[in-house]
């Protein structure tokens, strides 16, 4: 019996597999989340390998782009190009830059430990904005937040894959909702939607499934993002990266109950 496939033929496939319970085996279908190669070349040169799932790979190079600081916005860039079938995005920017041709080698990025170029002289984080800082949230709304990776389709159907929210702000709909098996590759599938759509990212909340770690932190305070939210946990170098930032951090938001690392004065009892 076929079954669909969230996130279209490319994100899962369906696969026969042979599954134990007590009494016996048995011949299933089941479905698997997949996994790519896919290759941004900038103004022509190969910039880096993400092992991914393809799907949204316009987003991915997008999100990737800005939250490594080679472009801020749509503007920066001239033309965008995906060619999904050989797993291969072609960005021309308005501005050239030679990075790609400097840049040592070329660079394949794992979903596990992977996303992020780490290179700090390309972007000098700087403390949030004051809008950014003006922000509250209700520690209730927060666990309503986190419930919104329940939605995610794919991760229901396969297990596999990492989930990403960007919940909208006053008069947004729906949701900025991207999964993939990587959860820097999901964060930046979710930034690379609100930036192709020409919508700030300042004072709004990123929901991740995954740990926040340092590079998940990054991310989101190059584009303006204050407060991180996941149903898992924080690294010690995420928080004090977040304090230094003025970013707010919350894990373990589940089960009725959250855990404040950073940026408490953000938050307000209640609903």
């Amino acid at each position: 019996m076929s079954r669909a496939i969230p996130g279209g033929e490319r994100a899962a496939s369906a696969r026969q597999v042979t599954r134990w319970r007590r009494g016996g085996f048995e011949r299933v279908e089941d479905l698997v989340a997949e996994e790519a190669a896919f290759t941004i070349f900038l103004n022509g040169d190969e910039l880096v390998t993400l092992m991914a799932t393809p799907d949204h790979l316009d987003e991915l190079a997008v999100g990737f782009l800005r939250t490594e600081g080679f472009i801020g916005c749509r503007e920066d860039m001239r033309s965008l190009e995906v060619d999904g079938q050989v797993g291969i995005v072609r960005v021309v920017t308005a501005e050239p830059s030679d990075f790609a041709r400097r840049f040592f080698g070329r660079r394949v990025l794992s979903p596990g430990c992977g996303g992020a170029l780490s290179l700090p002289d390309r972007v000098r984080l700087l403390p949030l904005g004051e809008s950014s800082r003006r922000l509250r949230v209700s520690c209730e709304r927060l666990l309503e937040l986190v419930d919104l990776l329940r939605a995610a389709p794919l991760h229901r159907a396969t297990g596999a894959t990492h989930s990403a929210v960007l919940p909208p702000i006053a008069g947004e709909e729906p949701p900025v909702l991207r999964e993939d098996i990587g959860r820097h590759n999901a964060v930046d599938k979710a930034i690379g939607r609100l930036t192709l759509d020409g919508l700030s990212a300042e004072e709004r909340v990123l929901v991740t499934s995954g740990r926040i770690s340092s590079d998940v932190v990054r991310k989101a305070a190059g584009v303006g993002i204050p407060v991180i939210l996941s149903r898992s946990a924080p690294t010690g170098l995420a928080v004090e990266l977040a304090e230094r930032l003025g970013m707010t951090v919350v894990g373990f938001a589940r089960g009725g109950r959250l855990n404040v690392y950073s940026g408490e004065e953000r938050l307000i009892d209640g609903g």
